[in-house]
């Protein structure tokens, strides 16, 4: 006797020996998509809540010192590194000039970039952000910028901006797809150039050269680009035009002269921009594979061509390999130097695997490779080593993949919530890095606990060796006479942060940039630049690990004989010796303010 062919077993549908569905396994297939979702929810959640409340921890005086200082007063000097700290002062005015507000606004402005990305994201994919996938989508997108902190050098900055322009740009590129929103892209694109020229001006050629890229690649004839090179173009014009309305262009052009005649019309620091690119791809091998393979496997699937079974399963294992060899990596080892290597080749591996689905739109996967390439990009100008710069941009890299996976793989809920665990893993090894490793703090954050005057009015939590150096420093400028906003200058060409803490002010430039092939050049400009009255008012602080010699200082014109020395302190990072000296003919307090603070 024959017995009929019988369908596979299919929980959701089945019947177990004649007695109906089985309810508990229908349950799981309806709850666990939702389960997952909650759960990549709530990691997203934790990850942006704890960054934005961290973030009135730490204090750098170094870089960050710079940032706040350049923000503080950008017409007030000489002239000025870039115009970020014009765009940042709205910000620190709208936090009322407390670092922490103007930290936690810069988080925020970030995560609702990376929302709105994940929203377009949805609409392209046609997905509903209150579905499960389309609440991870967004939850992951709106965590990614935040890898901005793997650094902890949390002040916006020129960096900053560099990374708020990559991500307008993003959204730009996702707005070509499909060309029906092509008006919104060029309006995109121009504010991505306007943020960019403010934050590092190198960034707006190498912006527009990816955009260029993406019109070319998207928008079907030669008109129809015409038309967005010049709508870009336009509004690119008039953004610009609104800008400079709100700037003291007469300071500005003052400043870009004064600029040019030190250092002419190229960065102050000298380096090649392609040498600097040839270093980086000479750093990591797996991440150039990885780019390699994604090239070969679009060039086989050009014009819609079908690549053989054995070779996509041969590439496929490949590009998974590397997923899961950088992304483990990146936990177990992570170094501020690898995030940018390691999410490049996780994003083009990533990007391989979207092209070898056979219904992919392969146009779409290459738009969102060009969107992979924007971190790289937004590091043109920067005199940091490209993959120190990366490790601010990272996210980036990993959101383009990511966005690459979800319109690839949109109907596969499973699919999604895995790479929603891979993105995650990768941006956790970088809020990690920065909790543990902070930039030039004496203690990882968990020490950042003392709740400490940190100048200006503001007031951060510190560990407590740095908590009580700048209290012993804050106590004896006052002591010896010191009203706020004095001049203050420091010497060791590595902690302008000094002068800031005490409430004073720096003339001519905030930073005697040391420790760079142009600092003696520098420095000798500065001198040049400061009047003989300030520099006999002005405090003086100087550290035994410092850029600068006293024989050097005194041969620029520092006569410590006009000065006393007040006190003698150790720098919390590296316990080298700081020296204050207090001037012999200080200037008086102004009128109704005393040295209090």
């Amino acid at each position: 006797m024959l017995h009929p062919i019988r369908k596979p077993l299919n929980f959701s549908e089945d019947r177990l020996f004649g007695v109906g569905p089985i309810p508990a396994i229908r349950l799981l297939n309806r709850t666990a998509p939702w389960f997952l979702a909650a759960l990549i929810v709530l990691i997203c959640a934790a990850l942006i809540t704890r960054t934005v409340w961290f973030l009135d921890r730490g204090f750098d005086f170094t870089d960050d010192s710079f940032y706040l200082m350049t923000i503080q007063r950008p017409s007030d000097y000489k002239w000025n590194y870039g115009l970020f700290g014009y765009a940042l002062k709205p910000l620190f005015g709208l936090a009322g000039e407390s670092i922490a507000g103007l930290r936690r606004i810069g988080a925020l402005i970030l995560v609702g970039l990376g929302a709105a990305i994940g929203l377009i994201v949805l609409n392209k994919a046609k997905l509903s952000w209150r579905g499960p996938a389309g609440m991870q989508v967004l939850a992951v997108c709106a965590a990614l910028p935040l890898c901005y902190y793997a650094l902890w050098l949390t002040s916006p900055s020129y960096n900053w901006l560099a990374l708020v322009g990559a991500l307008l740009l993003f959204i730009a590129i996702l707005l070509l797809h499909p060309p029906g929103t092509t008006s919104y892209s060029a309006v995109c694109a121009a504010m991505a150039g306007a943020v960019a020229a403010l934050g590092r001006p190198h960034g707006v050629l190498s912006f527009g050269v990816i955009y260029l890229a993406a019109v070319l690649l998207m928008l079907p004839t030669m008109k129809a680009r015409l038309t967005q090179i010049i709508r870009a173009a336009g509004a690119g014009i008039l953004v610009i035009a609104i800008v400079a309305l709100f700037l003291p262009i007469d300071a500005i052009f003052s400043q870009i002269k004064e600029y040019n005649t030190i250092f002419g019309t190229s960065h102050p620091v000298n380096f090649s921009v392609l040498d600097r690119q040839v270093a980086f791809l000479a750093q990591g091998k797996t991440w150039f594979l990885s780019v390699l393979m994604f090239v070969a496997v679009l060039f086989m699937r050009r014009g819609g061509r079908n690549i053989p079974n054995l070779l996509t399963l041969l590439l496929f294992a490949a590009a998974l390999a590397i997923v899961f060899a950088a992304t483990l990596s990146q936990l177990l080892h992570p170094r501020e130097y690898d995030f940018g290597i390691k999410a490049t080749a996780v994003a083009f591996s990533v990007l391989t695997l979207c092209c070898l689905r056979t219904t992919v739109d392969i146009r779409l996967i290459t738009l969102l490779a060009l969107a992979a390439l924007i971190p790289s990009a937004a590091t043109a100008g920067s005199s940091n080593t490209v993959s120190l710069t990366f490790a601010q941009l990272f996210g980036l890299s990993i959101a383009g993949a990511f966005a690459a996976f979800v319109l690839a793989f949109e109907k596969s809920t499973t699919a999604i919530a895995a790479a929603s665990a891979v993105a995650l893993c990768l941006a956790f090894s970088g809020f990690n890095f920065g909790l543990t490793s902070p930039y030039r703090l004496a203690g990882p954050l968990a020490m950042q606990v003392v709740p400490t005057p940190v100048g200006w009015g503001s007031e951060l939590k510190l560990d407590r060796k740095t908590s009580e150096f700048i209290e012993a420093l804050r106590n004896t400028t006052k002591a010896g006479g010191f009203c706020k906003g004095g001049l203050a200058i420091d010497l060791s060409g590595s902690s302008p942060g000094l002068v800031f803490v005490i409430d004073g002010q720096m003339p001519v430039f905030p930073w005697i940039f040391g420790g760079y092939s142009i600092s003696d050049h520098f420095a000798q400009e500065y001198f040049r630049r400061l009047q003989p009255d300030h520099l006999k008012q002005s405090w003086l602080f100087t550290r035994s690990s410092g850029s600068f010699s006293i024989e050097e200082l005194q041969a620029l014109g520092v006569d410590f004989a006009a000065y006393r020395l007040a006190s003698e302190l150790r720098y919390p990072v590296d316990d080298s010796l700081v020296k204050i000296y207090a001037p012999l003919q200080p200037a008086a307090c102004p009128a109704g303010q005393d040295n209090g603070r």
